[in-house]
């Protein structure tokens, strides 16, 4: 059965610490470039955003209600009416709820024709509440009205590149697609088992799909690549990613995007025209990856070792 996953809006509320707590931040401006440098060891414990320990509103069960059961939710924008819009890729829905939780109504459902989605990803809402959906498996934009169904929807256009992972929305409406892992043995690149760390690509489409900035490459995430051939020619091929290893990160505002490759502490911000506005930086070396003791230097916890017969 589909499993359900529950969603919970929680109070945030930043608290200020009265303590010092050792950090200093310096802002300088480098050719046009506003780099923000942090230094210094945060408080062990204290200070920072406190989350409430109990929700203002719970959207979503594990048995019961069908329309309350939530599966691979992609995305979720509270509306100006105080309801909540969701992406329900598991059903390939866009459902409504209100804001008591209560179920309002549901827009697609699973499939290819107009009105339907693959894998549908709510990356932000427009003015006068309207939703823009990517489904990045159909390379389509839709824009949904809770009160009128689908106003309409266009292509992504190729120029984009493979992929289509939609990542997020600027206050335009332009939505920001890529760094998701995209292979493609074009150009006659020879697929093979191993570690790898393949560059990704980021791109902005504008309200028609249209290419309208092209950020360009930057460093992609580790992966462990298993691939196998298959009769008739075919290729079989399964990527997982490596544990503690480097992972790109990227994430969207209303004027910015930002970019984290997960080799240093480290975030770029760049403006819809793919110019870098902002670098933020704090001075902390990466701490190494160490081996639980007692599996490495045979301590407490190891493994007992087989004894040989005749031993």
């Amino acid at each position: 059965g589909a499993t359900s996953l529950t969603i919970c809006l929680w109070v945030l509320v930043g608290c200020a610490s009265s303590e010092d707590t050792g950090v200093t931040t310096s802002v300088r401006d480098s050719a046009g470039i506003v780099i923000v440098e942090n230094a210094g060891d945060p408080p062990p414990s204290g200070g920072g955003w406190v989350v409430s320990p109990d929700p203002i509103l719970s959207i979503g069960t594990f048995q019961g209600d069908s329309l309350q059961a939530l599966f691979r939710v992609q995305g979720a924008r509270r509306l100006d009416d105080g309801s909540i819009a969701l992406a329900n890729a598991g059903s390939g829905e866009v459902r409504v709820y209100g804001g008591d939780g209560n179920f309002v109504g549901a827009f697609g459902r699973k499939g290819e024709g107009p009105g339907e989605f693959q894998n549908p990803v709510l990356v932000g809402v427009v003015p006068g509440d309207t939703l823009v959906v990517v489904d990045g498996q159909l390379r389509r934009i839709a824009l949904i009205q809770p009160d009128g169904g689908v106003l309409e929807s266009v292509r992504l256009s190729e120029d984009l590149g493979g992929g289509g992972f939609p990542q997020g929305m600027f206050s335009d409406g332009s939505v920001l697609v890529g760094g998701g892992f995209y292979w493609t043995s074009d150009g006659g690149v020879q697929l093979s088992s191993g570690f790898s760390r393949r560059p990704t690509g980021y791109r902005l489409a504008d309200r028609q799909g249209e290419l309208k900035t092209d950020f360009g490459e930057f460093p992609g995430s580790e992966f462990y690549m298993q691939v196998q051939s298959q009769s008739g020619g075919a290729i079989s091929m399964r990527a997982r990613l490596i544990p503690f290893g480097k992972y790109a990160m990227q994430a969207v505002g209303p004027d910015l995007f930002y970019y984290g490759s997960g080799d240093s502490w480290e975030v770029k911000a760049f403006d819809p025209g793919g110019v870098l506005r902002r670098i933020y930086r704090v001075a902390v070396d990466p701490q190494p990856e160490r081996r639980a003791r007692g599996r490495a230097q045979g301590g407490r916890g190891a493994l007992p070792r087989r004894r040989r017969r005749g031993a």
